[in-house]
């Protein structure tokens, strides 16, 4: 993947969420969505040791000539394991006919970078976050989660439903915002290295579900429409499902990193 369209993955990663207003009780219990996502991103900031499978989807149409063309269809296969605040974010993704694969170990803040991609390299490791694979790592999402749990006050309203996701109980939020605003509150994060300009005459539209008991995603699904580039507008869209958690399936050696020889 080439590392010169890194935004358009960065923007399949964002996970956008808001809450303002109460909603009908759900189980009979009335909650009201702001404070419910709070209370959920707040947990999802220490998520549990196990093992996470996601798979993701991303679809952009109208590519310009020069861009790749496997970005208007991608399927990404994604297993997060965390272990004791330790984590490896594992990605496989087939372009091509060619199977590329990358691992990403975080140990408080050290981070590792590992790629291969099958028949024509073998497995590389470079400290730090490197290229495309350090874009995927931001499918999860949580910077996102972050920024709209401090700025939850200044979104629209939202919807709340029960669903569920991978064999885990969520609680679904939905919203609709303008490109405008979320120009904005991109703009007010410093933190947020993101081409916000782009989305300034587009419309969002962002559900994501979050575990009851943890706070994790178990679905995001969101797409930005009509967003203002040359010669026409891009839509794009991006679904990420949670498919198994697995409390017990990650270990010390799992997060553990490969030696690189300085």
């Amino acid at each position: 993947m080439e590392k010169s369209y890194p935004y358009i993955l960065l923007l399949a990663a964002m996970v956008i969420f808001s809450g303002c207003s109460s909603s009908p009780g759900i189980g009979g219990v009335q909650k009201d969505p702001k404070e419910l996502f709070k209370e959920l991103a707040l947990k999802s900031l220490i998520p549990p040791n196990g093992r996470y499978d996601y798979n993701i989807k991303l679809n952009l149409s109208n590519l310009e000539p020069e861009m790749p063309s496997f970005l208007s269809n991608m399927n990404v296969d994604t297993s997060i394991y965390n272990f004791n605040g330790r984590t490896k974010t594992s990605m496989t993704m087939t372009v091509m006919g060619m199977t590329a694969t990358a691992s990403i170990y975080n140990n408080n803040g050290s981070i590792v970078t590992c790629s291969e991609v099958a028949g024509l390299s073998g497995m590389k490791c470079v400290r730090g976050e490197s290229g495309s694979a350090a874009t995927l790592n931001n499918f999860n999402g949580q910077q996102f989660n972050e920024l709209f749990q401090k700025n939850a006050d200044k979104l629209p309203d939202i919807s709340l439903a029960e669903k569920q996701y991978g064999g885990r109980g969520c609680y679904d939020f939905s919203i609709s915002l303008d490109g405008s605003d979320f120009q904005k509150l991109a703009q007010s994060d410093p933190d947020m290295n993101i081409p916000s300009s782009y989305y300034s005459d587009s419309q969002v539209k962002y559900n994501v579900c979050l575990d009851k008991q943890y706070g994790f995603a178990c679905l995001v699904d969101m797409k930005f429409i009509n967003v203002s580039r040359q010669p026409d507008p891009v839509t794009m869209s991006m679904r990420m499902e949670l498919k198994r958690f697995d409390p017990a399936g990650a270990t010390a050696s799992d997060v553990t990193a490969p030696q690189i020889s300085e």
